[in-house]
């Protein structure tokens, strides 16, 4: 039997950013028999959390300068996060000998939530007058979902065979609430739930208006999912050397949605459903190197993967007052290529991997050409591309020294991308997508200065990246610094203490966000921080 729970309470280093979160779990493990094994296990939790404000970015790129600064809070109120729920799960697990195996899991999951956030409204920000707008936007949520799994493993000579499959069932109910100044007529300035917000003082411009609507009832739907997929894989231990993996899965994903109107004049409700199916081979070879008691030994691989998204999305989406859609699955193909090595000593370990991966389908939202149809259009057909190289070393040049680096280096880009627009297409073919970088780099080093202390040094840079999708800003590059140390106290009961201090040089580090033409928002991360933490066992 095993009972954990976990309780924090964090005030934030940000205006509204406080954070409550409680995590209890319990599991037991019952034999029956010599063969089969019973587990139960559930899991409650509970988490309060504020949302701190987004700093608003000039056409340039450049962060305006907003009340408070980076800690100060920007928006509407309330901007939280607030999710209840628990997980119950029963696991059989069966043995037919000693080769054969047999796994059935049952899980239910409930959740209910409930938030209030504020959208960015994109192209807002008014320099001269130090104002921008976003949405006030709250919902309120509740989903059940029941899930089973069986899976069978096998061992049979060269072969291992794991066969299975897995079902799911869940229900969603949600009800959309929005806040802002409202009305397509003069008179409401022709304006969708917007809240206008002095960023130099933080202070609502239009709370007062006529118009001002505060958490008006706009969706109340319901969702019916049921998806269900079975899978084979094969592994072959062709020679002592070279390994074989063959696999193919199939999912079928079937949605029913049903929205309540709520006023003609707003939400006139409907119905829609949708299903998708496909099939998602896998492979790999493995060719092990060297001899096992040799010096330097390692393996050379290729894979092959296809992955697969229904593309439902979330549950609003399905709102045809609200959205129009144009729908296909999106595909994922993986292809990796690499090599795996290390000396015989073990001071030295090293892997080097190409990739590459080809999405088809990607879902993109956009204004709704047609006038006549929803404001918002879902479409798919693009097509995004991302290959590179992976490099990583570990060095233990003794017992109590371990040094690794990391490096990736990734080409991404849109292979091709055309949306229409509600006056003329975009078009962003060839371009980088936003928010990936080229180069990633990590070096971590650990040292055991004596049996009482060990520290720990890791180093973060990642380059700049685009932030509009027509690469005309770039930005977000950062180097971060943070250092640990664990000392173990000579007391009665085994006692540790944990120092770390994250973010040592105090960078100003932020995350850069942006439409396909205009920087929107920043994001700030945290600064140095300083933290003790003390653990023993009894």
């Amino acid at each position: 039997m095993l009972l954990s729970g976990f309780y924090e309470d964090d005030g934030g280093w940000r205006a509204h950013s406080h954070r409550k979160v409680l995590n209890l779990f319990g599991k037991v493990v019952v034999p029956i028999g010599a063969d089969t094994t019973l587990t139960a296990y559930g899991n409650y939790f509970d988490r309060q959390v504020e949302v701190p404000s987004n700093i608003p970015l000039l056409s340039d790129g450049s962060r305006a300068s907003v009340a408070g600064g980076r800690r100060g809070y920007i928006g509407y109120l309330p901007n939280d996060l607030d999710t209840k729920g628990g997980i119950g799960a029963l696991k059989l697990r069966h043995s037919f000998g000693s080769n054969v195996e047999l796994v059935l899991t049952g899980q239910h999951r409930r959740f209910d939530r409930s938030n209030s956030f504020n959208f960015y409204l994109s192209g807002s920000v008014d320099p001269q007058a130090k104002t921008y707008a976003v949405n006030g936007f709250a919902r309120q949520d509740e989903s059940s979902v029941w899930i089973g799994d069986a899976q069978l493993t096998a061992r049979l000579g060269a072969h291992t065979i794991v066969a299975g499959g897995n079902v799911e069932r869940a229900r969603m109910d949600e009800r959309d609430f929005w806040s802002g100044e409202y009305g397509f007529t003069p008179q409401c300035g022709f304006r969708f739930f917007q809240i206008d917000i002095n960023y130099a003082t933080g202070a609502v411009l239009n709370a007062d208006a006529p118009c001002f609507q505060r958490h008006f009832l706009l969706t109340d739907g319901s969702v019916r999912n049921r998806f269900w997929g079975a899978y084979l894989q094969d592994e072959w231990a062709a020679t002592d050397r070279l390994t074989v993996t063959l696999g193919l899965r199939y999912d079928d994903f079937r949605r029913r949605a049903v929205f309540r109107p709520i006023e003609a004049a707003f939400n006139p409700g409907g119905r829609l459903s949708a299903s998708e199916n496909a099939f998602s081979p896998k492979a790999s070879v493995a060719y092990r190197l060297g001899e096992r008691d040799a010096g330097t030994r390692g393996m050379v691989y290729a894979s092959y993967g296809r992955g697969f998204n229904s593309n439902f999305g979330p549950l609003f989406y399905f709102d045809p007052a609200l959205y129009q859609l144009d729908l296909k699955p999106m595909t994922i193909d993986s292809y990796e290529v690499g090599y795996k090595g290390r000396t015989g000593s073990g001071i030295l370990a090293w892997e080097a991997a190409l990739f590459r991966y080809d999405q088809r389908n990607r879902l993109l939202t956009t204004t709704n050409p047609d006038a006549n149809g929803p404001s918002t259009l879902l479409t798919t057909g693009q097509r995004y591309r991302s290959q590179g190289l992976e490099l990583s070393a570990v060095v233990r040049p003794d017992r109590g020294t371990s040094i690794s680096a990391n490096y990736s280096y990734v080409d991404a880009v849109w292979r091709e991308y055309r949306v229409p627009g509600a006056t003329s297409e975009v078009d962003l073919t060839g371009k980088r997508p936003a928010g990936v970088p080229t180069h990633i780099v990590n070096v971590s080093a650990q040292r055991r200065f004596a049996s009482w202390l060990n520290g720990r040094a890791d180093l973060y840079v990642y380059g700049d990246y685009p932030i509009t999708g027509d690469n005309r800003v770039a930005n977000g590059g950062y180097a971060l610094l943070n250092l640990s140390a664990t000392i173990a106290l000579p007391t009665r009961l085994p006692l540790e203490l944990d120092l770390a201090v994250t973010n040592v040089l105090d960078r100003e580090i932020y995350s850069y966000f942006g439409t396909d033409t205009q920087p929107t928002f920043a994001t700030p991360s945290t600064p140095r921080q300083v933290r003790a933490t003390v653990r023993t066992s009894f």
